[in-house]
């Protein structure tokens, strides 16, 4: 199992330099976003992008449709993601958000791959020794 983050499947609708490659990721039967995430995407796709909440949400039911899992949270998750953000977050060093500890953690109880291009949280998950898919922030640049 694969597990996009935000930041990938922001970067899929958008057109970033990561939108081909999570495109391949989502074309696989394994592919997963954490419901969080998925919040996340529509929230900054909506507010920030001006994305229309209509054609926005028919297209992720679409890849839904299409065999992208939405995983739902538990308490295990839960708990893992909040020690995760008590335990490497640092608003210089390690700017981790409460969702991308919660894909880390899913990633962790599910021993899945976590993609990502954001790179604080690509060194928490390689310290943890998830695999991580290196995906290409919006200037092209690997975590």
């Amino acid at each position: 199992m694969t597990i996009v983050d935000a930041a990938g499947l922001i970067s899929f609708f958008a057109g970033e330099p990561a939108a081909e490659q999570v495109a391949g990721l989502l074309e696989q039967a394994d592919s997963a976003i954490t419901a969080v995430n998925l919040a996340e995407t529509i929230d900054k796709l909506e507010r920030v992008r001006c994305y229309l909440p209509a054609e926005l949400l028919d297209a992720i039911d679409q890849l839904v449709d299409s065999g992208l899992s939405v995983l739902s949270i538990d308490h295990e998750d839960g708990r893992e993601a909040g020690e995760l953000r008590a335990q490497y977050y640092n608003p210089r060093t390690c700017p981790l958000s409460l969702a991308d500890c919660v894909a880390l953690a899913a990633a962790v109880h599910r021993k899945a791959a976590l993609a990502t291009s954001d790179g604080a949280l690509a060194n928490v998950a390689r310290r943890l020794s998830v695999d991580v898919v290196a995906l290409p922030n919006s200037a092209g640049r690997l975590p």
